[in-house]
């Protein structure tokens, strides 16, 4: 799921809950303020104190002000947004690396299949010149697949 969707669906269930706050809290119903204040978001919860301690002490700089403008609230989500998304780029890149090195390994693989089987084919030819060019043929491709095996990083 993207990162960035999953935050906005975060931040639009605590402004639904928030509404519905003003709403009880308008309305005079403690009860129901106090069950949607234990609903709130941890993140809401820091902002929404901040916001009420400037509540109770009015001026014009803090009119009109809610808690999702609190500086409690907007930092948590694009650092968590920014976190994961860098944590996730990282992992991507070790994986295409790990997957190069499993298609390394196979090809090597390969290669060894075949001097095998042109090693066990050759004794199958009548003329000598054949077995020695297939040999020939077996012990570059061996040297080639045992240079590159010598050149993988070690764990």
């Amino acid at each position: 799921m993207n990162l960035t969707f999953l935050s906005v669906q975060l931040i639009q269930a605590d402004l639904t809950l928030f509404n519905a706050w003003l709403d009880a809290s308008q309305s005079g119903d403690s009860q129901r303020t106090a069950y949607i204040e234990h609903l709130f978001s941890d993140k809401l919860r820091t902002a929404f104190e901040a916001w009420q301690a400037l509540r109770n002490t009015p001026s014009e700089a803090t009119q009109g002000l809610t808690p999702f403008d609190m500086p409690e609230y907007q930092a948590t989500a694009n650092e968590t947004i920014e976190t994961l998304n860098q944590q996730a780029e990282t992992y991507f890149t070790s994986a295409l690396a790990a997957n190069q090195t499993s298609d390394n390994y196979v090809l090597n693989t390969l290669l060894l299949a075949l001097a095998l089987f042109l090693t066990g084919v050759s004794d199958g030819f009548g003329r000598i010149g054949f077995r020695i060019a297939i040999r020939l043929v077996t012990i570059v491709i061996l040297l080639i697949a045992l240079v590159t095996i010598i050149s993988y990083p070690t764990l």
